[in-house]
């Protein structure tokens, strides 16, 4: 990851150049031959590694802060969070993929992320999944 930024900033700096080297419409053409551009020294080289860091560090630490799951205050309808669970399974084993998105809406899951953050919030009725789970792959899916 740190590569690619790192790379992602070269190619903006060298993008940066040229773009400033080009951006002169109204000038009459001259015959000059442009000054060739130096590679970024090491300092400059270094000073946009740390940036990098920089950034990946306030990241890191902003997405530390972030909560995993919503909190506990928000109350999980485990009625309509199974029939979803069914409905997608069974929609999954008869390989009916596209109507999975409409599954998830029908139950009032806006996307699967939605889905899957309420599904979390029951992980402490461990008892309740596993017996779900259990119902559901045991069902004919008809």
């Amino acid at each position: 990851m740190r590569k690619t930024l790192l790379l992602l900033v070269a190619v903006g700096m060298a993008a940066a150049l040229i773009v400033a080297g080009c951006s002169r419409k109204d000038d009459p053409v001259s015959e000059e031959q442009p000054e060739p551009q130096e590679a970024p020294s090491e300092e400059a080289e270094e000073e946009a590694e740390e940036e990098v860091d920089q950034k990946l560090e306030d990241e890191e630490a902003e997405a530390a802060a972030q909560p995993l799951v919503p909190a506990a205050r928000t109350v999980v309808n485990k009625e309509m969070l199974a029939k979803a669970y069914e409905e997608i399974y069974c929609a999954q084993k008869r390989g009916e993929t596209d109507e999975i998105l409409d599954i998830y809406k029908r139950y009032g899951f806006d996307t699967p992320k939605a889905w899957t953050e309420a599904w979390s919030r029951t992980s402490e009725d461990a008892e309740w999944q596993e017996a779900l789970t259990r119902r559901v792959q045991s069902s004919k899916c008809e």
